[in-house]
């Protein structure tokens, strides 16, 4: 719609509540676009770094304009067919009165459910004892029934006074009823 002597304005029907936002566009000529500030997720993450079946979590959904509506959120798991996923969970929650930040509640599902294969680790080591910063340590995993499994490493250090820090997490996954990986000690 005209927009006096600045130039043009463009506006986007947007639906209640929803807030407006404006940005100058590079024409060489005066035009504003005006368009409806859309959710934007800056952040998801999940209140702790493992978890075992059965544990509950929390979801933290940070975001931009996220809103005073209620959010959908879809859990899935990687499914069948490659590259596939499903949906074993839809949690909704509202954002706090800042629209910038909304949290969910969700139990992971325990073994038997139908949610994960039956299967079991029957080894995970390391093919040397002890090691010196700098080396390279070979890990080897085998499992039963976890066939195609995507799992979580972590690999945890015991401090002086007895207690474990996580040194390295990455995700893997079972191929032939193993998995076999390199790492690297820090200097």
């Amino acid at each position: 719609m005209p927009g006096g002597s600045k130039g043009i304005r463009v506006v986007v029907p947007r639906r209640a509540g929803q807030p407006l936002m404006s940005r100058p566009l590079k024409t060489g000529r005066s035009f504003v676009l005006v368009v409806p500030a859309l959710p934007r997720v800056v952040n998801l993450s999940w209140d702790k770094a493992f978890y075992d079946p059965g544990d509950e979590a929390e979801l933290v959904v940070v975001g931009r304009t996220l809103g005073s509506e209620p959010l959908r959120i879809e859990i899935q798991r990687e499914g069948p067919e490659e590259g596939s996923c499903v949906a074993i969970a839809v949690l909704e929650t509202t954002p706090d009165g800042s629209g910038s930040e909304a949290r969910a509640r969700w139990r992971f599902p325990a073994p038997g459910d139908g949610s994960f294969a039956q299967g079991r680790f029957t080894k995970a080591e390391w093919d040397l004892r002890e090691v010196d910063a700098g080396e390279t340590l070979g890990l080897h995993v085998t499992a039963d029934g976890l066939e195609g499994a995507e799992i979580a490493v972590a690999v945890e250090r015991e401090l002086p006074d007895g207690s474990w820090e996580i040194a390295a997490t990455w995700q893997a996954r079972i191929e032939d009823h193993k998995y076999d990986s390199r790492w690297q000690v820090a200097p």
